[in-house]
């Protein structure tokens, strides 16, 4: 079995409420092991260019509070990034939990973290476009000096300059009355 595909037609340029484009008409021949003409199938498409995309307006998604993670937001809205510790064995963990994973105790306090780290990792996000975001959107996973890793935006940086393994520091992004995240930028030298 096989078959070709030719264009039949393209039509002049035409508005639509998709966008400007042609339409496309495409003949399609199918042949079997004989290579007699078994079927013939033909396709009008749009073509178009899609139209400009509006900047979503809106606030950012919400993260997800609950008595395991509250504390660590409520620091952030007073520009504290804090890192939850056992009191136990004295490690640190980031994402925030009920027990430790090395010793199992539900006790912990918090520390504040220097607000210094490196890039581990990081993604440039294009699309979807969701509300409260500016894009092109940097997200980073920072280790910071402290040991724990985090997942943040970058800030004051175009995305083609993020390097792995570059030095940032803590940024504050005041996304509305209700919600502080840290974010980092490229340290600056003394600050390293």
């Amino acid at each position: 079995m096989s078959f070709t595909e030719v264009i039949e037609d393209i039509s002049g340029e035409k508005s639509t409420g998709l966008g400007v484009g042609h339409f496309v008409t495409t003949l399609k021949t199918y042949r079997n092991g004989d290579d007699e003409v078994v079927a013939t199938q033909r396709w009008r498409t749009l073509r178009f260019r899609p139209k400009a995309a509006e900047k979503p307006t809106g606030l950012r998604p919400r993260p997800a509070l609950n008595a395991d993670n509250a504390f660590w937001f409520e620091a952030a809205k007073a520009h504290r990034l804090v890192i939850q510790r056992c009191t136990a064995c004295g490690t640190l963990r980031h994402p925030t939990g009920p027990m430790c994973g090395q010793c199992r105790s539900l006790e912990w306090d918090t520390v504040d973290a220097s607000g210094r780290g490196h890039v581990y990792s990081f993604v440039v996000n294009h699309h979807p476009q969701i509300p409260g975001f500016e894009y092109p959107l940097v997200v980073a996973t920072v280790e910071l000096d402290e040991g724990t890793r985090l997942i943040a935006n970058m800030t004051g940086i175009a995305p083609e300059d993020v390097e792995v393994g570059m030095a940032v520091e803590l940024d504050w992004i005041d996304a509305d009355p209700d919600l502080t995240l840290p974010a980092f930028r490229p340290a600056t030298l003394e600050e390293h």
